[in-house]
């Protein structure tokens, strides 16, 4: 083990992250966990805009449009009649 830990120095663990192979695997993680935080952040953003309870709903609930019934008219409600 002491052989290895004497190989494995700063400038050697520098050049492996300077290497074109890691530094891609880190941009490509490094941009999913950005995609996640603006989602999450869009997400919050457009739930308080619209009024919608901070309570995730399950992905098949999400889409039918139940978010909508809250009471008040929306503007195009009356076209649809």
């Amino acid at each position: 083990m002491s052989e290895i830990t004497s190989l494995v120095t700063a400038e050697a663990v520098k050049e492996v992250l300077r290497s074109e192979e890691v530094r891609s695997a880190l941009k490509q993680k490094l941009r999913q966990n950005l995609e996640s935080r603006l989602d999450a952040e869009v997400d919050a953003i457009l739930d308080e805009l619209l009024g919608v309870a901070a309570v995730p709903e399950p992905e098949g609930i999400a889409g039918d449009g139940s978010a909508s019934d809250g009471g008040e008219p929306t503007p195009d409600s009356d076209m649809m009649m």
